[in-house]
């Protein structure tokens, strides 16, 4: 029951990135706000056992530029936080799930990585180290849904621009490189 509330939360960031509403910010139910004193996306290691606000991606590591934190959930089960840019013509959603184990992990990828197929039409698919990475349109937007593992972690991190302004490979590459190093050093 843990390992499918907890993919399922993996599940909802794929399809809150494509909930976007036509002003291109996500609907309000998709995220909470930030809670107040919490910091997310420092990369710093975390001090309090369960805390997994270390594992979202800061903002500066993201291709886009003018991108800002502007919700995110924290549990002990999983981060997921969601950037845009001032006028919510490009947005983010990072979500980490945490399971119990490497292998639950394992085992809910394949899932994750269906939902996230099923947001396009027809997505042009590439593998990355244990994991896919989705890339085409959704409306008139590009779309861009990476999902990976690493460890005990499923990682789903959605990238919504301009129809002319899509993402290239290699900057996908550096910010699932960065996730990775941030799960590698905080998720124990």
């Amino acid at each position: 029951m843990r390992r499918l509330r907890i993919a399922s939360a993996a599940l909802a960031a794929v399809v809150a990135i494509a909930s976007c509403t036509s002003s291109g910010s996500p609907d309000s139910h998709t995220t909470s706000p930030l809670a107040s004193g919490t910091q997310l996306g420092s990369g710093s290691s975390s001090s309090a056992a369960g805390d997994s606000s270390a594992l979202l991606i800061d903002a500066a590591n993201l291709p886009i530029t003018g991108l800002q934190l502007t919700s995110s959930h924290v549990d002990a089960n999983s981060v997921s936080g969601t950037y845009s840019n001032a006028d919510h013509s490009s947005v983010v959603v990072d979500t980490v799930a945490l399971f119990a184990t490497p292998a639950a992990a394992q085992a809910a990828l394949p899932s994750i990585e269906g939902a996230a197929a099923d947001q396009f039409d027809n997505a042009q698919v590439r593998n990355v180290s244990n994991g896919k990475v989705y890339r085409g349109s959704s409306g008139s937007a590009a779309l861009t849904v990476a999902v990976f593992g690493e460890g005990r972690a499923v990682v789903t991190l959605a990238i919504r621009s301009t129809a002319t302004d899509s993402v290239s490979d290699a900057a996908v590459d550096m910010v699932l490189a960065s996730q990775d190093q941030l799960i590698k050093t905080n998720a124990h």
